[in-house]
């Protein structure tokens, strides 16, 4: 391997990776217009959701042989060339197959980029910058949901013009990781030319630690995200794209800010901390769904995004210094996978009893689930002698 690493490009890796991850929450303000336009139920807008975090998870456990072959550089084209052809299909849209087929392939594209990009940042930037990859999912969210909500609010061609926007910027990104001579470092995904470990010996218990809390993470995110625009129409009235998906907007942006600004603690202390939060701040989502109260949604959806950066950040920091040397892009994807398998699943559960029930008592009954498995992890945390390997240096998230 050779070449030198470089500040720029880790910070140039995240931004694109942040535009990366802005596809896949596109639709999320446009679903409650995708129930009425095209007549699906609760479960249909769960399909399509969780369309995407399926897919993705398949590719994430399925990239590893692949990605030992690729240089990072073209497997992180391939991903942006597949987020391009999702808008194309999400654009055109007009029947539910084709948001499940957009939806699909955004999952490629983002598990083709996940580790490409997890191994670049960690070249270019070492433990500091890879583990700033965590926000990216985030911050893409935010933009995603923001903009594409008020586009579709206030530009003509609702549906259209929010991923029209989106392909031209993917394509200036596809050109920058084309030309940039320092993205053709390192020269593999996964240094080690064969699989091997995982983990470290003896650090299956911290790992599979951090892995529920960042699961769990995520799992807040498949009701907040997923389900979350649909409840505030149906529970506030909501007349615009923006208002439906406030809440939702206001869970991400805490979320994020959360993970830039929250200093280091021990794995321990954060990971407990987020379990806290994200039960309360999914316990007020659901009572406010009882009360009809719009600020008992705002307040309790900031502290569930509170939980949310903290339990994804810090999942995702405790986990990957339990990687095997070389193998810290593949340990990135399982965890992301678990992540985003966990929002899968709770939104196409949730969203099953909401088609029956709607989504009002659904809700009540996904939150209280959680609510117990948070207080089982959180007993397991503190009651078993699991140690968690330190970072040097912290992996504070930089500011690109």
């Amino acid at each position: 391997m050779t070449g030198r690493p470089s500040p720029r490009a880790a910070v140039l890796v995240l931004v694109i990776v942040t535009l990366l991850m802005a596809g896949p929450n596109l639709p999320i303000p446009l679903l409650p217009g995708y129930r009425t336009d095209l007549g699906m139920s609760t479960l249909g807008l769960a399909v399509v959701f969780g369309a995407y975090l399926l897919t993705l998870v398949v590719v994430l456990f399925t990239v590893g042989p692949v990605a030992r072959r690729v240089p990072p550089r073209p497997l992180l084209a391939y991903g942006l060339a597949f987020v391009i052809l999702a808008d194309v299909l999400l654009a055109v849209g007009g029947h539910p197959a084709m948001l499940v087929a957009g939806r699909s392939a955004t999952g490629v594209g983002v598990g083709l980029g996940t580790p490409a990009a997890a191994a670049m940042l960690a070249w270019h930037g070492g433990t500091r910058a890879g583990s700033a990859i965590a926000m990216c999912p985030l911050a893409g969210a935010v933009g995603g949901v923001g903009l594409t909500a008020l586009a579709a609010d206030h530009l003509p061609g609702p549906t259209v013009t929010p991923y029209a926007a989106h392909v031209l910027l993917v394509l200036l990104a596809g050109a920058a990781v084309l030309v940039v001579p320092a993205l053709r470092h390192p020269r593999r995904t996964d240094v080690r030319g064969s699989g091997g470990p995982l983990l470290r010996p003896g650090r299956g218990g911290a790992f599979a630690a951090a892995c529920a809390v960042g699961t769990g993470a995520w799992m807040v995110g498949g009701i907040v995200v997923g389900l979350g625009p649909t409840y505030a129409s149906e529970l506030l009235g909501a007349t615009t794209r923006l208002e439906a998906a406030g809440p939702t907007v206001a869970f991400l942006t805490v979320a994020s800010l959360t993970q830039a600004v929250a200093g280091r603690r021990r794995a321990r202390t954060e990971l407990l901390t987020a379990l806290a939060c994200m039960a309360v701040g999914l316990i007020g989502f659901a009572v406010a769904g009882a009360a009809e109260s719009a600020p008992l949604l705002f307040a309790a959806a900031m502290i569930a995004g509170c939980g949310q950066g903290l339990g994804f950040r810090g999942g995702l920091a405790a986990a990957t210094p339990e990687a095997a040397p070389g193998r810290h892009a593949m340990a990135t994807a399982v965890f992301s996978g678990l992540a985003y398998g966990g929002a899968a699943f709770m939104a196409l559960v949730t969203g099953a009893a909401g088609a029956v029930t709607g989504l009002p008592i659904a809700i009540p009954w996904a939150v209280a689930a959680f609510a117990t498995a948070a207080t089982l992890t959180a007993l397991a945390l503190t009651r078993t002698p699991v140690r968690f390997t330190p970072h040097d240096p912290p992996p504070n998230p930089p500011h690109p």
